[in-house]
């Protein structure tokens, strides 16, 4: 039957709407008219006229300019193969640019559908049999469903030919014509995430054309993803959304050699539930792709509040590289991807613990875990400065250490302190495996603090995080041994408020000055150690036990002992208690005692002890042969030790901090120090009750075989061949203050040095360090009030403000050696 002019108009204007629709759609995707390569309008189409011409003829409907195949006209037999939008395909299998109908037999096409239903022709399209667009294969018919050979499939809703895992099939092509469709068909229904729906924006910033392109590529991606028909079915279908997802964000994607040994721990429950979770919360979102952080500055909002789902959106956000690359808030998992060491696999298996925990929560819509809130503050403190520290009278708390290996810092409930890095997060996402990678891997929420302040921290500032969650735990520490140990249920108890519920849990992370390539002398500069002091007091100044630890002392290089007693001072003026983690760090190991003896020796102020260690001489005196432990009490008797009555034996030197040092002029310049307490044993000992039996000079003046009781001279002093033996103790009973003293030295120097103004007991070579002997004006000695432990031990002098050791001087009667060294016995005596 000849068509009329009045249909031939319909149909027109029908094409007209079709082509203004279709331009529409190519727009809203930022294709532009080169979506199709062909010249024509119908997709796969191939004739040479079509190509020639740029129209399509249908042969069925009469059309110059068709959208379709005539195989699919609709005047075709009464509409058989009738269709709704834009191209088809034919019978023989020519490709098609057909929108699949989801699992309702509904079409997901971008018609509008009030306007496609103003349209509709008056007859009604005939049901196919299976979900494929114009397939006639004989068991499609029978069956009802369509099997792709490429991804196995036995209901596809796509030929073979057009599947995305078809070898050279580019999967960004395949999302597009599947295109951005209704959220209708997620699996699990979920309250959109809105930048506004917290007091920060995650999304903040504005996005160039091309970036809105390449996220509306990215919201069809995970839309897809998300429903039930386009969900991964085995770790290469995630391998392949993760490279396609990167190269949209424009990155040069995943290759199948990165994921080789990670692929494995892409688990069923993570394929199956948890991708299709964490797509879906994505793709309902509001965020911008790719994710920039919001503007962030020491003087920007200083308290940022998030939900656990919108982190949750953040970190899986970070897992499907969709952050802006090389962005300084980056939460991108690509270095992650990378790292093949032991702790890179740990920490993997923490993030991916904590995504299959919180996608489980989302699903299941427990509210009360989702909706919980997690605070993240920047916190501030004026700058103090050197002369408030050191006049400062607070009275220095008492600290509690907990030792033993097990002991972590993660486990107590007081505020805990990250070690962090001046970026926060450190190297979590990359090749970091201590402290604070540790802490960020089994609390994956406080990663969200690198995304909302993506900047260092400045040099009075730290940063709080409240009520993140504890997901996982693990054993080890470092690269090579940190290992996921399984999933953890934390029991923190949680905090009602008007502004919404948070676990009773805090974190201060508050950063050090890295001194490991550089070496560690500078850190004990006036300016460091105000800067530390400073830091620290920004930390410490919360209404709470403070838990810390070695801050800065792995590879960082920083001194575990000049880091406790920063950390001892700041505590102390912020008013706050403070438990110590050791770790068995050796040099600790006398800690307590050494706050001990400081108090009895007269320092027990922030001030004092500030002002010891700002002291030029202790800087000086700390290195290989000395600890910053005992050159504070070095300096604190030296300090205490009054100078002799008669001043023309001493010359006096001012130093800046106002305090007075002496140098010896004569050989007997020395005043005698206050006797020593009772109980006195030096910070790690306890005196002794027995005195150790001392070799003496026989009458001859010569010494009992085996025995080396000589004190070595220094160098320069070589002709005078008398060297002075080692004294048993002499005591003055008319001395008001008379007591036995253990280990007596007597020194003899030529006139032309002076005498040591101290002596020190310390290096021992089995780890053990003493403090200052004192100065007996009354035996003409050095003595050491306390009975040390078996070891040998190595003597060492002060003299002209600098720390010297007495090595290779000419022994009793021996060649040139060290015999600045003395042996105890395990019965106390001296060899």
């Amino acid at each position: 039957m000849p068509i009329s002019s009045q249909a031939k108009k319909a149909n027109s204007k029908k094409n007209e709407d079709n082509r203004s629709h279709f331009e529409r759609v190519q727009q809203f995707f930022g294709l532009g008219n080169g979506s199709n390569p062909m010249g024509c309008r119908v997709k796969g189409c191939t004739f040479q006229n079509c190509q020639k011409t740029g129209k399509h003829y249908c042969k069925s409907c009469g059309d110059t300019d068709s959208d379709h195949f005539a195989s699919d006209c609709p005047r075709l037999r009464g509409g058989q193969n009738a269709s709704k939008h834009s191209g088809g395909s034919s019978s023989s299998g020519r490709s098609h640019g057909h929108h699949p109908p989801d699992s309702h037999g509904h079409h997901r096409g971008y018609q509008d559908r009030d306007l496609s239903r103003s349209r509709q022709p008056s007859y009604e399209p005939k049901p196919l049999s299976c979900r494929v667009k114009g397939c006639t294969h004989p068991n499609c018919q029978k069956t009802g469903k369509h099997f792709c050979k490429n991804c196995g499939d036995t209901d596809a809703d796509h030929y073979s030919k057009d599947c995305h895992k078809k070898p050279g099939m580019p999967m960004p092509q395949a999302m597009l014509d599947w295109g951005h469709t209704s959220n209708t068909h997620s699996v699990h229904s979920s309250p959109p995430l809105s930048s506004s729906s917290s007091s920060s924006s995650p999304s903040a910033g504005l996005s160039s054309p091309r970036d809105e392109g390449s996220s509306l590529v990215v919201h069809a991606i995970l839309t897809h993803h998300a429903a039930e028909h386009g969900r991964a079915k085995d770790p290469e279908d995630v391998t392949r959304l993760l490279s396609v997802l990167q190269q949209q964000m424009g990155g040069q994607g995943i290759s199948s050699t990165t994921f080789r040994g990670v692929e494995k721990l892409w688990t069923s429950i993570f394929i199956d539930e948890t991708l299709p979770v964490l797509c879906d919360v994505l793709s309902k979102s509001d965020l911008s792709f790719p994710l920039r952080p919001p503007c962030s500055n020491p003087h920007s909002k200083m308290e940022r509040r998030m939900m656990a789902r919108e982190c949750f959106a953040l970190v899986g956000a970070g897992f499907l590289c969709l952050h802006k690359h090389d962005d300084p808030g980056s939460l991108n998992f690509d270095r992650l991807f990378d790292n093949s060491t032991p702790s890179g696999m740990a920490k993997l298996q923490c993030f991916i613990n904590y995504l299959d925990t919180m996608a489980r929560a989302i699903k299941e819509n427990k509210s009360t875990e989702t909706d919980r809130v997690v605070i993240f503050q920047a916190l501030h403190s004026p700058a103090a400065g050197l002369q408030e520290w050191s006049e400062s009278t607070a009275t220095l708390v008492d600290v509690r250490f907990v030792e033993g290996t097990q002991a972590s810092i993660f486990d107590s409930e007081g505020i805990r302190g990250d070690f962090a890095n001046e970026d926060i997060g450190g190297g979590t996402l990359g090749n970091g495996a201590v402290q604070e990678e540790i802490l960020f891997s089994i609390e994956p929420e406080c990663l969200v603090a690198r995304h909302l302040f993506p900047r260092p921290m400045g040099s009075t500032e730290a940063f709080m995080i409240i009520g993140s969650r504890t997901f996982s735990k693990t054993s080890g520490y470092g690269r090579e041994t940190l290992s996921f140990a399984g999933s953890l249920l934390d029991t923190a108890t949680m905090i009602q408020t008007q502004a919404g519920s948070y676990l009773d849990k805090y974190i201060v992370a508050f950063d050090a000055v890295n001194f490991g390539k550089h070496g560690g002398g500078q850190q004990y500069d006036k300016t460091c150690v105000l800067r530390d002091l400073n830091k620290a007091y920004t930390a410490f100044h919360c209404n709470s036990l403070t838990v810390v630890g070695n801050w800065g002392c792995g590879v960082f290089g920083r001194d575990p002992q000049w880091k406790f007693l920063i950390q001892w001072c700041a505590a102390t003026l912020a008013g706050r208690k403070l438990d110590y983690y050791p770790r068995d760090e050796k040099s600790l190991m006398g800690a307590k005692d050494f706050m001990h003896s400081l108090k009895d020796a007269g320092c027990d102020t922030v001030g004092g002890l500030v002002q010891l260690m700002c002291d030029g001489r202790v800087r000086r005196a700390i290195g290989p042969h000395m600890s910053a432990f005992d050159a504070i009490m070095a300096a604190l008797i030296e300090q205490n030790t009054p100078p002799s009555p008669s001043k023309s034996h001493l010359t006096y030197l001012p130093l800046s901090n106002g305090h007075q040092t002496y140098r010896q002029a004569l050989t007997n310049g020395l005043a005698a120090p206050p006797p020593p307490h009772p109980g006195d044993g030096g910070y790690g000992m306890v005196p002794s009750a027995a005195l150790p039996e001392l070799s003496a000079p026989t009458a001859g003046g010569h010494y009992t075989n085996g025995e080396n009781p000589r004190e070595a001279v220094y160098e320069g002093t070589a002709a005078k061949k008398e060297r002075p033996p080692m004294l048993p103790p002499q005591t003055n009973t008319t001395a008001s203050h008379a007591t036995e003293f253990n280990h007596v030295f007597e020194f003899t120097f030529p006139c032309t040095r002076p005498k040591p103004s101290v002596v020190l007991l310390a290096g021992s070579w089995d780890g053990w360090k003493f403090a200052s002997m004192r100065w007996s004006a009354i035996n003409n000695r050095f003595y050491r009030p306390m009975h040390p432990p078996p070891g040998n031990y190595e003597y060492k002098f002060f003299v002209d403000e600098e720390w010297q050791c007495c090595n290779d001087q000419k022994m009793e009667n021996g060649p040139y050696g060290p015999n600045n060294v003395v042996t105890i016995r395990p019965d106390g005596h001296a060899v």
